[in-house]
């Protein structure tokens, strides 16, 4: 990634204050600072000077910004699918937070390690990590550290099937989102809110939380949770044959993508989407032209998931709508073992 999202004339202005760093803890402040600029729009030139900020913040009197940088390594590592190296960052940070006695520092530690134990599929250690990431959290008044973690204990409720902690879990975090006037964070719970239920077959309620959802996002203009909680409702919708709601979230959707010129997963899924809700509900000729477009740019962005889906139904709708079965399944074999 190039630093594009990053101001140049910030990230000179940082680069300037590095270069005229005249003591060591001078230099570690100004490194983690640039680090802090780069990190998330480009990883490889911040990864050094994380990995620096560790090496050098205790000689030079910065211990907490050691803490800090390890835990950005961390997250860094993580996300480049490095887990055995991230986990070394979340011990370095338990470290160091002990060591400056910051319980705020240990809660990081405690999220960064959580999200790997959850990632390598060790549930049992996820949760006692983020129940004490939300225990010191709430200790130490950590306002948006309690939201985190309520919404990680959810989420990993939610893979043990454990869809009553879950929302349990959720509406805690609606309520803290609420208190704190997050209305991003009160839309996204309340979309979690709304998938638990349909989860557990409370589809009524369900559809209502996600119309909440939808609303709050519309009346704030929060694009990808509004995109997330349509797609989730027309879903819902069409397993409750539900034709006409399904295909006007879906509509929604891909209208709203291509105004922005998208041709990603999301318009691509909702083209599909839209085209198996009108062959549910009888539109053959609607459906073949929807899902023949979701199938041309499946073949060009060499999704066979999306491939598999859209293809399934888009010619096959003439074969099923024929009374044969057959060519849809060879139709179906072919999207699957098309190779990418």
């Amino acid at each position: 990634m190039s630093d594009a999202s990053v101001p140049s004339d910030k990230l000179q202005a940082l680069r300037a204050q590095l270069a005229a760093a005249s003591t060591p803890a001078e230099r570690v402040e100004a490194t983690l600072q640039l680090a802090e600029a780069l990190w998330l729009s480009d990883p490889v030139a911040a990864r050094p000077l994380l990995e620096q900020v560790v090496a050098e913040a205790d000689a030079a009197g910065r211990i907490k910004d050691g803490g800090r940088a390890a835990y950005m390594l961390g997250e860094l590592l993580r996300r480049s699918g490095d887990l055995d190296g991230a986990a070394r960052c979340a011990e370095t940070v338990f470290k160091i937070a002990d060591a400056a006695a910051d319980r705020r520092m240990r809660a990081s530690g405690l999220n960064l390690a959580g999200i790997i134990h959850r990632e390598r599929d060790e549930l049992q250690a996820a949760l006692k990590c983020y129940r004490e990431y939300l225990e010191i959290s709430r200790q130490v008044g950590f306002e948006q550290g309690e939201r985190i973690a309520l919404n990680e204990l959810a989420g990993v409720y939610g893979l043990q099937g454990e869809f009553a902690e879950a929302l349990a879990c959720y509406r805690l975090c609606l309520k803290a989102d609420t208190e704190a006037g997050a209305a991003r964070g009160r839309a996204i719970s309340l979309y979690n809110i709304g998938w638990t239920l349909a989860a557990m077959g409370r589809w009524t309620e369900a559809t209502e939380s996600f119309h909440r959802a939808i609303a709050l996002c519309e009346e704030h203009e929060f694009s990808d949770p509004l995109a997330a909680a349509r797609m989730a409702l027309g879903e819902l919708s069409l397993k409750r044959s539900d034709y006409e709601n399904a295909a006007l979230m879906f509509r929604a959707v891909v209208e709203e993508e291509r105004g922005k010129q998208h041709s990603g997963q999301m318009y691509r899924e909702a083209l599909s989407n839209l085209g198996w809700t009108h062959f549910r509900g009888g539109d053959l000729a609607q459906a073949e032209e929807v899902l023949n477009e979701a199938v041309r740019l499946s073949e060009t962005a060499q999704d066979r998931r999306g491939l598999a889906t859209s293809a399934a139904a888009g010619p096959s709708s003439r074969w099923l709508g024929a009374g044969s079965m057959r060519p849809v399944i060879c139709w179906l074999r072919l999207s699957i073992t098309r190779p990418t």
